[in-house]
């Protein structure tokens, strides 16, 4: 089934992981890739049995849209639309 614009751009960041495809489709990137990405370490994954999934909340980091900061808790926060 192919990835398309809506099923990844509203509500992709409640979901826990994403398969590759569906972070290939956020990240703007294609299919092969993102393989060749997670196989670098570039892309975060999760290996169950056979299956690569991407955890949502690494690669929100990864596109800069959480910061954290190691020194204060309170200043880790989701970077978003009114969030600033």
């Amino acid at each position: 089934m192919p990835i398309t614009q809506s099923d990844h751009t509203s509500d992709w960041r409640s979901l826990n992981t994403l398969t590759i495809e569906q972070a290939a489709a956020v990240i703007g990137i294609g299919r092969a890739s993102a393989y060749a990405a997670a196989g670098t370490g570039d892309l975060p994954v999760i290996r169950v049995g056979r299956r690569l999934l991407v955890p949502v909340g690494q690669l929100r980091r990864m596109l800069g849209e959480i910061v954290e900061n190691d020194h204060d808790p309170e200043a880790n926060r989701a970077v978003g639309k009114g969030e600033r």
